[in-house]
């Protein structure tokens, strides 16, 4: 039993890093992505198919994180 509990615990923690590194990537993507829609309002291209992809991304990750928060993971 007690092999099972450290068993059971190390698999926990792969999971929570799992987790925290896919929480990092999705806040770094969404950064970037905000980024690059800067970058294309400034050059005055909000009309391009490239610009309402990256939109839709963004809102993607907006709603990803908001679950996050909405469960207390920031």
């Amino acid at each position: 039993m007690i092999l099972y509990s450290f068993v059971m615990g190390v698999y926990d923690m792969e999971r929570l890093e799992q987790f925290e590194k896919m929480y990092a990537y999705i806040r770094q993507n969404h950064q970037e992505t905000v980024e690059q829609l800067e970058k294309l309002r400034s050059e005055n291209r909000q009309k391009t198919a490239t610009f309402r992809q990256l939109t839709a991304r963004k809102m993607k990750y907006e709603d990803m994180l908001s679950l996050y928060e909405l469960f207390g993971i920031q």
